[in-house]
């Protein structure tokens, strides 16, 4: 789970920003054949963001067949929010957004599908990057060292 109090005032009343911070993962592949989204990865966000914010999400993408496209989409708390994103590569193509997190979501989902159900749609290494910024004493955590979520 993150780290969401300020270690300076020891205040949660933190915002999330997108950074190139890693600070959480879920780095192993899962597949999917169906062709209607289906949730294949899930990381929980924690409980005490007072406020929105923004992260960036990372995750790849491919399909097992190149004559069948795979597609994916990040949600929050099942609701759809990224982009749709599409390959038909079986290498694996990276995507990454930065995404609005709501006042009170628990948390941000990977949906994908296939276009054939004899084909499978993989998703893996998908990552959550982000800073923190205190609204009470202002720290910005942009500039220290990081380590992942606990």
């Amino acid at each position: 789970m993150v780290k969401s109090i300020c270690p300076i005032c020891l205040d949660t009343y933190t915002q999330p920003k997108a950074s190139d911070t890693l600070t959480n993962d879920s780095d192993d592949a899962n597949t999917t054949q169906s062709v209607t989204y289906v949730k294949v990865k899930e990381i929980s966000l924690p409980t005490n963001f007072p406020i929105s914010g923004v992260m960036r999400v990372k995750f790849t993408l491919a399909t097992n067949d190149a004559d069948n496209n795979a597609t994916a989409r990040i949600y929050i708390d099942t609701v759809a929010t990224g982009a749709e994103q599409t390959t038909n590569s079986t290498e694996g193509v990276e995507f990454s957004e930065d995404i609005t997190i709501p006042i009170g979501a628990s948390k941000i989902q990977i949906y994908a599908k296939i276009a054939d159900e004899a084909a499978k749609a993989t998703v893996s290494n998908f990552r959550i990057y982000n800073d923190l910024t205190c609204l009470c004493c202002g720290y910005d955590d942009s500039m220290e060292p990081h380590s992942t979520w606990e």
